[in-house]
């Protein structure tokens, strides 16, 4: 059968809309115990992906639907992910001051690699505590183009408050 010329295929961003929203439609919200195991299992450093694997989590659809639902839980999930990339962070630190003491050379390419990697991921995990925002200056019309990296954000240096 052939299709109606006017019929319009769906759009694939408000199909992936549609499914998530179906799929945290049938997840159950997380209780308090649960919550509260996967707050801590974030600040350690832990993914939402990394904790729903592990038998007996909740599933990662009852994570965001409580995500949504519930304000207070919204803030302590994105606090404990910035806690959690701090700690990725110092662990990335921890190795490189290790690997410069030994003045391994191998060693400190590993560090410094193992550094950029963690860096590049806790930009993306958590934008606004260590996300850069690169700056153009210049015109379209003009031959250069200056760019500037600075911090998003000035919550990257401040120390933990929780």
């Amino acid at each position: 059968m052939a299709k109606a010329p006017n019929a319009k295929k769906p759009n694939v961003v408000q199909q992936g809309r549609t499914i998530r929203e179906t799929i945290k439609a049938g997840a159950k919200p997380l209780d308090a115990d649960r919550q509260a195991l996967v707050l801590a299992l974030l600040r350690e450093g832990a993914t939402p992906l990394e904790i729903v694997r592990h038998k007996g989590m909740p599933s990662l659809a009852s994570i965001w639907a409580t995500r949504d639902a519930d304000a207070k839980f919204k803030v302590d999930f994105d606090n404990a992910v910035a806690n959690g990339a701090r700690a990725m962070l110092a662990e990335a630190q921890e190795l490189a001051r290790d690997a410069t003491v030994s003045n391994d050379p191998d060693a400190v390419r590993v560090a410094d690699m193992y550094m950029r990697v963690t860096q590049s991921y806790v930009e993306k995990l958590a934008p606004r505590e260590f996300g850069q925002l690169v700056k153009l200056a210049g015109d379209a019309d003009q031959a250069a183009i200056t760019v500037q990296v600075v911090n998003f954000s000035n919550r990257a240096t401040e120390p933990d408050k929780g």
